[in-house]
């Protein structure tokens, strides 16, 4: 029976070691993201629908450079407006979640031609669609220890 040198033992502790760690570094990198450099996009969804949204300007420290970014949207209305409303239905619940979790907590506002906001009651990653038939916009925000983000996104409630 050869007896294995002890360099060729510590070579397969080594080689287990690195295949147990290529899974964490890959898991840390896609649940913290941390060489991103702008905020997350936030899962919205109405039922089993997803529901696009429009990002707006931020501000993001990431590891490898910080920067701000100014988007050209004339107004909140005009970031929900960019993308076709999603159909749901009357008083269906729309919930707003993050893969990386904000540090603040998450703000909705309702936007209406007038250009007035109006903040919605937002509990537990979710708020209802109105009971009224009509196309609603909506600005979503919040922050990170590395920086902010907005969002705009529209419904259809048919």
């Amino acid at each position: 029976i050869p007896i294995p040198r002890k360099g060729a033992l510590f070579m397969k502790k080594g080689f287990v070691g690195i295949a147990f760690l290529i899974p964490l570094v890959f898991i840390f990198i896609v649940k913290f993201e941390p060489f991103s450099n702008n905020p997350p996009m936030p899962i919205i969804k109405a039922g089993g629908t997803n529901i696009a949204s429009t990002e707006g300007s931020y501000c993001w420290n990431g590891i490898l450079y910080a920067q701000c970014v100014d988007k050209i949207y004339m107004s909140a209305l005009d970031q929900a407006d960019n993308l076709e409303p999603k159909v749901v239905t009357a008083n269906e619940d729309i919930t707003i979640k993050f893969r990386k979790k904000p540090s603040e907590p998450i703000e909705v506002f309702s936007i209406s031609k007038g250009n007035s906001n109006e903040k919605v009651p937002f509990i537990n990653n979710k708020f209802q669609a109105p009971s009224e038939a009509g196309i609603y916009y909506y600005y979503v925000t919040t922050s990170w220890k590395q920086g902010d983000g907005n969002y705009g996104f529209s419904i259809q409630v048919k």
